[in-house]
């Protein structure tokens, strides 16, 4: 009968397999070079976001600010009717509506329905309406820009700058509070009774004004704490703070006209120095976002550059070692035909070669890699426990104490040794002597961590070295140990006892003399009956 033909089956070859891994190589490096960019990108998004948050607080400040002093001069103007402050007014209108027509410092809808601000602007130049009243009608229509306000700064709370536009916001709050503070004393009758209510009102305007003052401070970036104090503890305010105590207490206090306009004026410039701080936060955090993306944008460049170093450089190591590889292997081949073609031409019977060479390279490759590994594990376990030995120990030690100095995380060393262990040799036997050690290497294992690190240090000594364990905790483990190996562990296992010895790696210490006093704490266990534990 004719041979049977094969059976037709598709195969990955090693020579394919090869190729395949080089182009995952490369497809790796490409998803990481994209996800880089969308880092990047997603953080310039950010800074762009927070130049268009601090523009329209810019613009929404400057409207506030020309309200607040076109409501100053019209409660002014109410109570003292003067050419002089008519003439200030007007133009102060004017200051007024050309803030309001800029871009993003248009007058949110207030909480409650008011007048058309033109219409209220006839009444008081036609003095129609209280002074009163005027300072109420202002105060609802900034409220909600300074809502706003808060809003821009909230929108800010994933950049590190948001705390300074929340420190902007309480100074622009504060500089409000000072401006209602102006109004209250501008309207104040020339009969010098005071109302309770309007001391109330002067009381709380000012209590308001001092939390926001406070919140201005707090919430200032490192660098601007200083300037900050200065400001909130400066000439002007701490006049202004002092005229509103005088207020507040002397009820008999004249309000002519000349009185008046010395209040207003010391008020003035107080509000004219919390603007003159109120533009240079917002124009420091302007450059600095300014230039957090331009380092960012920098720093992008030259990673990207780095990264894409990186991957040429990968990719040409990959490819050109994938190429040495599948040389050596067609080589190998190579070899193996010949070999083939030797026998063939032989008087001695030729063995089957296999169809697919690759798939034996393949095979005997992945052989030789289980085989260096069960050689890694040899070198560092203990065969007869199963815990690590000394060579394996002295390779994980050094990088845990190095981990929890870096961290500032705790680390205790815990030694210990059978009792009278000889005794057990020379009793029962070698062969039982090792069944007590591998007793004592289950019962330690069971009641260890992941993270914690177990060797045998030699014949009867084992060691723990106990990551992110400070040295209370690490007795308390080792006298569980001790009551856990001091039970019957069943036939053929002879009763025996272990001492212990503990310390807590300090700042001083390095491995050989962290390993000094947990001895010398084990010493003492042994000297001193045994069976126990001792913590130096």
């Amino acid at each position: 009968m004719p041979p049977s033909s094969p059976k037709a089956s598709w195969t990955l070859t090693l020579k394919a397999r090869v190729w395949l891994l080089g182009l995952i190589v490369l497809l790796s490096v490409a998803a990481v070079l994209g996800l880089h960019l969308e880092a990047t990108q997603a953080r310039l998004t950010q800074h762009h976001r927070l130049l268009d948050l601090l523009g329209q607080t810019r613009h929404l400040s400057l409207a506030v600010h020309e309200l607040q002093r076109e409501r100053g001069l019209s409660t002014r103007y109410l109570m003292h009717p003067e050419d002089a402050l008519l003439t200030q007014l007007r133009a102060q209108q004017a200051a007024t509506d050309l803030a309001l027509a800029a871009p993003g410092a248009s007058v949110p809808p207030p909480t409650t329905p008011l007048q058309p601000l033109e219409e209220r602007r006839r009444h008081v130049l036609t003095r129609r309406v209280s002074a009163q009243e005027v300072l109420t009608d202002y105060g609802e229509r900034i409220a909600p820009m300074l809502d706003v306000l808060d809003e821009l700064s909230l929108a800010a709370g994933s950049h590190p700058l948001h705390r300074g536009m929340v420190a902007h916001s309480h100074l622009v709050r504060a500089k409000e509070g000072l401006g209602r503070l102006r109004g209250l004393i501008a309207a104040l009758p020339s009969d010098p009774t005071r109302s309770a209510l309007w001391l109330e009102s002067l009381g709380d305007a000012r209590g308001r004004l001092r939390w926001h003052l406070d919140r201005f401070v707090v919430f200032s970036g490192p660098g601007d704490v200083e300037l900050a104090r200065t400001v909130s503890d400066g000439e002007e305010l701490r006049r202004a703070l002092r005229l509103l105590s005088t207020l507040a207490l002397d009820g008999s206090a004249a309000n002519d006209g000349q009185t008046a306009r010395q209040r207003h004026e010391v008020l003035t410039v107080a509000i004219d120095a919390l603007r003159t701080h109120e533009l240079q936060s917002l124009a420091a955090l302007q450059a600095r976002a300014e230039a957090d993306r331009a380092r960012t944008l920098w720093r992008a460049g030259l990673e990207t550059l780095g990264l894409l170093l990186v991957a040429g450089a990968l990719a040409h190591l990959a490819l050109s070692s994938l190429q040495r590889l599948l040389k050596a292997l067609e080589g190998a081949l190579r070899g193996v035909q010949r070999v083939v073609r030797a026998r063939k031409h032989s008087p001695a019977p030729v063995a089957p070669l296999p169809r697919d060479e690759t798939k034996v390279l393949a095979q005997s490759y992945g052989a030789l890699l289980d085989l260096v590994d069960q050689l890694a594990q040899t070198a560092t376990l203990d065969a007869l426990t199963g815990a690590l030995n000394r060579h394996g120990f002295s390779e994980l030690a050094p990088a845990e104490l190095a981990q929890a100095r870096r961290h500032e995380r705790a680390l205790s060393l815990i030694m210990m040794d059978l009792d009278h262990f000889k005794q057990v040799n020379d009793t029962y036997g070698h062969a039982t002597g090792d069944v007590v050690l591998q007793t004592v290497a289950t019962v330690v294992k069971r009641n260890l961590r992941e993270a914690d690190v177990f060797a045998r240090w030699g014949g009867e000594e084992f060691v723990i070295l106990a990551p992110d364990t400070s040295a209370p905790d690490a007795e308390r483990l080792a006298e569980r140990l001790r009551l856990l190996l001091r039970r019957d562990h069943g036939a053929g296992v002879p009763h025996f006892t272990v001492s212990f010895g503990v310390t807590e790696l300090t700042s001083e210490d390095d491995l050989d003399s962290l390993f000094a006093r947990a001895d010398g704490a084990l010493y003492e266990a042994k000297q001193t009956g045994r069976d126990r534990v001792v913590r130096r």
